[in-house]
């Protein structure tokens, strides 16, 4: 690759990373902070795409026009001294037949800092430069499990930007796997595609995850991922999901596992099938059923009875158990043991005492993401994909209408330390498309005391990276240990995030499932 250096009065142009394909590129005013708004452009020049290095400007603030010409093989990136850093180039890009004239945001490595601990990030497009999400290297450190939120199911825009950022996982940080709040049973569809890509990812996504997440954007990911691993077949990532809302799975494993592991079955198979939901065979025909969530209190005791009593016999029996069938295989038992319980509970408590439902079922997904990353990702970098709640560091906190009990990430967080990062996804205009429940645009948030509200209003950009910490400021954007409405309910933002992405308009998801 032959390199070019371009000389002009104050300013240099050097090829060094990304292509640039036979434009004529006519560099004209580079903007700087405060002098014009960004916006998402059709035609862009990412950090690693095209790099403009300025070492000196003048009084105003502006650099002078640079004209050059790249071949079809040359490489270029845009660089910025560190004290002055352009928002914006105009862009005149000449192409056969045609031209025209854009103005795009540029991104240094570093990210364009709007103010302490705020990133402006150049969108939410995987196929963008991940350059711009650099600063999740330090914001995220040496975790090993990093989840990533959503205020609500199915809008589009959070699904994309989350591909993007575990795109930037793996890429840049050593993530092997993406683990999804979703049955794990069925995802188990998914996680073959993204190891051998044979088959339809639409159909595995369609008929291996909640609805919610049946999606276009989902589907990206997925091949996304497969394609990765085509590409990378001795380093492969992986695929899978941990909720435990799945019983008509879980008893089938677990009695052939009583059935070959311990002789005298009887009193546990018989205790156990007064659990709820366990002969119906699948989700549909579960909730086809209209009594099938009616648990009465004799069938609640005498369902979580055997279980513990089951569960003690494992703890008590481990090393026959193993010998009479494997490490892996009791492993599995009790996964299934935890997720009878866990959806146990989540379905008696659900109609009156909806916290200590979610509470149940956040139990269970705990244990069972762990133990299914100890079989399968024992010592890597694993993602998750869930809601802010479940992420979220300690709900316990949050206020009376959503949910103030231990969630998932609560106990994650006891067990993984600073192993475990939060990082929740928020948006001001966001679109939904869920059927029962709303499609199109929700109320965006009205309360000036509401994070969302603030940085749609005082930061205005359209994609934002937050560090909660705030570094280098004596004044940060949120005020440390105070109370801020954030999606939808009252907390310390830094209590129970890691960091937050923002999206000025998230769009509807584009649903493949209904």
């Amino acid at each position: 690759m032959r390199n070019h250096t371009v000389k002009y009065p104050t300013v240099i142009a050097s090829a060094s990373s990304a292509k640039v394909a036979g434009l004529l590129l006519i560099l004209a005013f580079a903007i700087f902070p405060g002098s014009a708004a960004t916006q998402e452009p059709e035609f862009n020049l990412i950090g690693d795409r095209f790099t403009l290095a300025a070492h000196e400007v003048g009084p105003d603030h502006m650099l002078k026009r640079l004209q050059t010409r790249w071949a079809s093989s040359q490489d270029a990136e845009l660089r910025y001294p560190d004290d002055s850093q352009p928002q914006s180039l105009e862009v005149l890009a000449r192409v056969p037949g045609r031209s025209f004239r854009r103005r795009a945001p540029i991104f240094p490595a570093n990210g364009i800092l709007v103010q302490p601990g705020i990133y402006q990030l150049s969108g939410i497009d995987p196929t963008l430069s991940v350059r711009d999400l650099a600063p999740l290297r330090r914001i995220i450190g040496d975790a090993e499990v990093v989840a990533l939120g959503e205020s609500v199911h199915t809008s589009g825009g959070y699904y994309k930007a989350k591909h993007r950022v575990f795109q930037y996982l793996v890429e840049e940080l050593g993530f092997r796997a993406f683990a999804f709040e979703s049955p794990w049973a069925n995802a188990e569809q998914v996680a073959e595609y993204v190891q051998t890509c044979q088959g339809s990812g639409y159909a595995q996504v369609s008929n291996g995850l909640f609805g919610v997440w049946a999606s276009r954007e989902v589907v990206d990911l997925v091949q996304w991922m497969c394609d990765y691993n085509g590409a990378n077949p001795n380093d492969p990532v992986k695929f899978w999901g941990f909720d435990i809302q799945q019983p008509w799975h879980d008893w089938p494993m677990l009695r052939f596992f009583v059935q070959r592991a311990i002789a005298n079955n009887a009193a546990f198979i018989t205790g156990i099938e007064r659990c709820n939901g366990i002969g119906y065979g699948s989700a549909d025909r579960y909730y086809a059923d209209p009594e099938s969530s009616n648990i009465t209190l004799a069938d609640y005791d005498a369902c979580l009875s055997s279980l513990a009593s089951l569960e003690s016999y494992f703890d008590d029996h481990e090393a026959e158990l193993v010998s009479n069938t494997s490490a892996e295989d009791l492993v599995w038992a009790r996964i299934n043991l935890v997720g009878l319980r866990a959806w146990e509970g989540q379905m008696y408590f659900y109609e009156d005492d909806i916290d200590s439902s979610y509470q149940a079922r956040d139990v269970g997904m705990a244990y069972v993401f762990q133990a299914i990353k100890s079989l399968r990702n024992p010592d890597e970098k694993v993602a998750i994909w869930a809601h802010n709640w479940h992420i979220a560091y300690d709900t316990s906190k949050w206020d009376a209408d959503f949910y103030p009990v231990p969630n998932m990430g609560s106990h994650l967080r006891t067990a993984l330390g600073d192993d475990y990062f939060a990082l929740g996804l928020i948006g001001y205009s966001v679109s939904i498309n869920w059927p029962g429940v709303s499609v199109g645009e929700l109320d965006p948030p009205s309360d000036t005391n509401a994070v969302e509200y603030l940085l749609h209003h005082e930061i205005a950009r359209d994609y934002l990276l937050l560090d909660l910490s705030f570094p280098n400021t004596d004044e940060p954007f949120l005020e440390p240990g105070r109370s801020y409405s954030l999606n939808g309910s009252a907390m310390v933002p830094g209590e129970q995030f890691g960091a937050l992405l923002y999206l000025d308009v998230s769009p509807m998801m584009n649903a493949i499932g209904w």
